[in-house]
């Protein structure tokens, strides 16, 4: 028989900071997001 802990896991599946809001960005569109961030040298 396996140990079951009645309150759960201690630690959550994934932390807040392991998301992007966690890190302060925005849902948006990726395409926005990649037109915004592209190297100098690629050119725009």
């Amino acid at each position: 028989m396996a140990y079951r802990d009645p309150f759960g896991p201690l630690l959550p599946e994934q932390t807040s900071d392991d998301t992007d809001a966690g890190w302060g960005d925005r849902e948006q569109d990726d395409l926005e997001r990649l037109l915004r961030e592209r190297p100098p040298h690629h050119g725009g």
